[in-house]
C-alpha cells in the first residue's frame, strides 16, 4: 500500500500518519487523564487537530502552495462558519461559539489540504496506509474487549462510550476499502483491501452502536445498489454481486457467532433491546432529547440559540416544554448527567444557528450535490466504484448523525468525513480533466495573505485548546493532592485559564464544602450550574451547601428551580417534601411526597427513609419491607452520594455505614 523507499522520511507523509495516529487513537488509549467530573467541550482533540493544522499551514506559506476548492462548496462552507461567529452576538457563551466557529475553519482547511495530498500518489498511498492502520488497532481493541466482556451489564456503558465513536467512522469508511479491492487489478491488493474492509465493517458490529450499525447498511445498499445499477460491464456487475454476497455473510455470519451463553448481545440483539440491562434505554434519551430541541428551534426558530451552545440553553429549553407539556412521561430523562448535545446534528443546528444557519448548512451539501451531479453527466452517467463508495460514506455519516451525538460534534469524525468529501472531489475532478470538461468555477487560493489569515485562526485555536486542556490538568492535580491549600491554587489557576470550566467551578465548590466552608461553596457550586453543569446532583450539592451556610431559604428555592427543570424527579421531590417539613409546612410536605410516589412509590419511600433515617437504616428496612428497595438501587445514582456526603459533613450519619 505505500512505497517506504520513497516516503518513510518524508515530511509531509510523516505528518500525515502522525495526524492519523494523534486524532483517533489518542482518545482510544486515554493517555490525558480526565478530572472526576468532564463537562463542555473536552479540547483534547481539538489540541492536536489545531497543531497539525499549524504545521501544515507553515509549510504551505514556505512552500507556496496554492489551494483550489470549487465556489460551489467554497461559498456556504465560509457563509456557514462566518454565521456561526456572528451568533456570539446573542449566544449565553461566546467560548461556546468560538469552540464551534474555530472546529468549522479547521474542516474547510482539512478539506483543502486532503485536495492537496490527494493529488500526490505518494500522499494519496500515505492517507490510506495509515487510516487502515489505526482503524485496524481500533478494531483489533473492539473486537478483543468484545469477548473478553465478563460482565456486560456492569460493562455496557463503558464499552459502548469507548467505541461509538469510532462506529461511525467504520460505517463512514468501509464501502470505501471494499470499492478499493473492486477497482485494484493485483489480487493480492485485492484480497487486502477486502480484509481491511470486512474488519471495518466487523467493527461496526461489534462496538454494538445502534445507529452505526443501521448507517452502515443504508451505506453499503447505496454502494452495492448504485454500482450494479450503473455499471456498464457485465464483469464488473459479476464482481459487485460477489462482493455483495460475501457482505450478507459476514453481516449474518457475525449474529450467529455471538454465542447464546454469552453476556454480551449480537447487534441484532442490541438493535431490537434485547440486552443485558433492561433498565438501559438511551432510545428514550434520545427521543426526549430531540423534542427538547424542538422546543429550542421553536423558542428561537430565525436565529438559534448560538453555536455550540444547545448543552448550556437546554435546561431553558427544557423548562418550556415542561410547562407546554406537564404530562410528558419523559421528563423523567436525564436528571443525572448534562445533556450537551441532541444526538442529532440536523436538529442541533436548527436549535444551535436557526432557519438562517440551516438553510446555509443544506447550501453546503447542495453545492456538493451540485458538483456530484456535473460529474456524473460530464462522465455519461456513471462513476468509478471509489465515487460511490464515497457517496455511500455520505449517506451513513448522514444516516448516523440522526441518532448519534458524535458526526461533526467530535472533531476527528468531522476531519474523516471532510477527508472523504475531499477524496469525492479529487475524483470529480479527474472525471472533468479526462472528459475535457471545465471544473465548476474552480478557485485558487492565494499563498500569503489567506494562508496568513488562516495561520491565525489556527493558532488561536491552538492557543485556546491549550489553555482548555490545562486548566482541566489543574483539576486533576487539585483533586489528586491532600494538600488542600495546594489544591486551591490548582483550582485557580484552572479557572483563570479556562473561566468556563464547570468542572473546575464544581469540583472547588464540593472541595469546600467538605472542608466546612460553606459560603465559599455556595459561590463556586452557583457558577458550575451557570456554567452548565445542571444535573440534579449539583443542586443538590448547591442546597446542601446553603443549608450549611445557614440559608435554609436560598436552599428551598435552589430545589424548587431544580424541580422546576426536573418536574418528575423523585429524589427532587422527596428533597423537597424534607425542606417544607423541617420549615413547619407538613402539608405541602406531604403534597410532594404524595406527587413523588404516584410517579414511583417504592423509590420515593426509600428516599424518604435514605434523607431522614440513613443509609444503614434504609438496608435495614429493605430486609423486611417490600416497599423500600435497597440504597444501590435508588435513581439517580449520583444523587444517593451527594445526599451521603451532606450526612457525614453534618455528621448525622457517617460515610461507613453505606456497604
Amino acid at each position: 500500500m505505500l512505497n517506504y523507499s520513497t516516503a518513510r522520511f518524508s515530511p509531509v507523509n510523516l505528518w500525515i500518519f502522525a495526524l492519523w495516529f494523534a486524532l483517533l487513537l489518542i482518545p482510544l488509549l486515554r493517555l490525558i487523564p480526565n478530572p472526576a467530573s468532564i463537562t463542555g467541550n473536552p479540547w483534547r482533540v481539538e489540541l492536536f487537530a489545531s497543531f497539525f493544522l499549524c504545521l501544515a499551514v507553515v509549510r504551505a506559506l514556505l512552500k507556496k502552495t496554492r489551494l483550489e476548492v470549487n465556489l460551489p462548496v467554497l461559498v456556504p462552507f465560509l457563509l456557514f462558519i462566518a454565521w456561526s461567529g456572528i451568533s456570539f452576538l446573542w449566544a449565553e457563551s461566546g467560548q461556546a461559539v468560538a469552540h464551534h466557529t474555530l472546529i468549522w475553519a479547521s474542516y474547510l482547511l482539512f478539506y483543502c489540504f486532503f485536495l492537496y495530498l490527494l493529488k500526490s500518489q505518494t500522499s494519496r498511498k500515505a492517507l490510506f496506509a495509515a487510516l487502515a492502520i489505526v482503524f485496524l488497532i481500533i478494531a483489533v481493541s473492539c473486537f478483543f474487549d468484545s469477548v473478553t466482556i465478563v460482565d456486560f451489564a456492569a460493562d455496557e456503558g463503558h464499552f459502548r462510550t469507548r467505541y461509538a465513536r469510532y462506529a461511525e467512522l467504520f460505517a463512514t469508511l468501509a464501502p470505501l476499502f471494499w470499492a478499493l479491492a473492486l477497482q485494484v487489478k493485483n489480487r493480492k491488493n485485492q484480497f487486502i483491501f477486502l480484509a481491511i474492509g470486512a474488519a471495518f465493517w466487523l467493527g461496526v458490529m461489534f462496538s454494538l452502536s445502534k445507529g452505526a450499525f443501521l448507517a452502515g447498511i443504508c451505506g453499503f445498499a447505496v454502494f452495492f445498489a448504485a454500482s450494479l445499477i450503473f455499471s456498464k460491464k457485465v464483469y464488473d456487475r459479476r464482481k459487485i454481486a460477489v462482493l455483495a454476497v460475501v457482505w450478507l455473510i459476514i453481516t449474518c455470519g457475525s449474529q450467529i457467532s455471538f454465542t447464546p451463553n454469552s453476556n454480551t448481545p449480537a447487534t441484532a440483539d442490541y438493535l431490537a433491546g434485547r440486552t443485558a440491562d433492561k433498565s438501559r434505554n438511551t432510545t428514550t434519551m434520545r427521543i426526549f432529547t430531540w423534542k427538547i430541541a424542538q422546543q429550542m428551534f421553536s423558542d428561537h426558530s430565525l436565529t438559534g440559540v448560538g453555536a455550540d451552545n444547545f448543552g448550556l440553553e437546554f435546561k431553558n429549553s427544557r423548562i418550556n416544554y415542561a410547562a407546554n407539556n406537564p404530562n410528558d412521561e419523559l421528563l423523567f430523562v436525564a436528571e443525572d448527567y448534562m445533556v450537551e448535545r441532541a444526538h442529532n446534528e440536523f436538529l442541533q443546528i436548527f436549535a444551535e444557528l436557526g432557519a438562517i444557519g440551516a438553510m446555509i448548512f443544506l447550501a453546503l451539501v447542495g453545492g456538493f450535490l451540485f458538483l456530484l451531479g456535473k460529474a456524473f453527466i460530464a462522465n455519461g452517467y456513471r462513476f468509478s466504484p471509489v465515487l460511490w463508495a464515497c457517496v455511500a460514506g455520505f449517506c451513513a455519516f448522514f444516516v448516523s448523525s440522526m441518532f448519534s451525538s458524535f458526526s461533526f460534534r467530535v472533531v476527528q469524525n468531522g476531519i474523516v468525513f471532510f477527508f472523504v468529501l475531499a477524496l469525492a472531489t479529487y475524483e470529480m475532478q479527474k472525471i472533468f480533466r479526462k472528459n475535457k470538461k471545465p471544473q465548476p468555477t474552480l478557485v485558487s487560493f492565494q499563498p500569503k495573505p489567506v494562508l496568513a489569515f488562516s495561520f491565525c485562526l489556527v493558532a488561536l485555536f491552538f492557543a485556546l485548546s491549550l489553555a482548555a486542556n490545562l486548566s482541566n490538568h489543574y483539576v486533576l492535580s487539585a483533586e489528586s493532592t491532600e494538600d488542600f491549600a495546594r489544591a486551591e491554587d490548582f483550582y485557580r489557576q484552572a479557572i483563570r485559564l479556562n473561566p468556563r470550566n464547570a468542572s473546575a467551578y464544581f469540583s472547588y465548590g464540593q472541595q469546600l464544602y467538605f472542608k466546612k466552608q460553606p459560603e465559599r461553596a455556595v459561590e463556586m457550586l452557583e457558577k458550575a450550574i451557570a456554567n452548565g453543569l445542571d444535573a440534579s446532583i449539583a443542586y443538590s450539592y448547591l442546597a446542601s451547601a446553603q443549608a450549611s451556610a445557614q440559608n435554609p431559604r436560598a436552599a428551598e428555592e435552589t430545589i424548587a428551580q431544580a424541580l422546576r427543570i426536573y418536574p418528575r424527579s423523585i429524589f427532587l421531590h422527596v428533597r423537597y417534601a424534607s425542606f417544607l417539613e423541617k420549615k413547619g409546612e407538613t402539608e405541602k410536605s406531604a403534597e410532594q411526597l404524595e406527587i413523588a410516589r404516584r410517579i414511583n412509590d417504592k423509590q420515593a419511600n426509600s428516599w424518604q427513609e435514605l434523607i431522614t433515617s440513613g443509609a444503614r437504616a434504609l438496608s435495614i428496612k429493605a430486609r423486611s419491607d417490600e416497599k423500600i428497595i435497597l440504597p444501590h438501587e435508588l435513581l439517580p445514582t449520583g444523587a444517593l452520594y451527594a445526599i451521603l456526603d451532606e450526612q457525614a459533613v453534618e455528621n448525622r450519619f457517617p460515610r461507613s455505614e453505606f456497604r
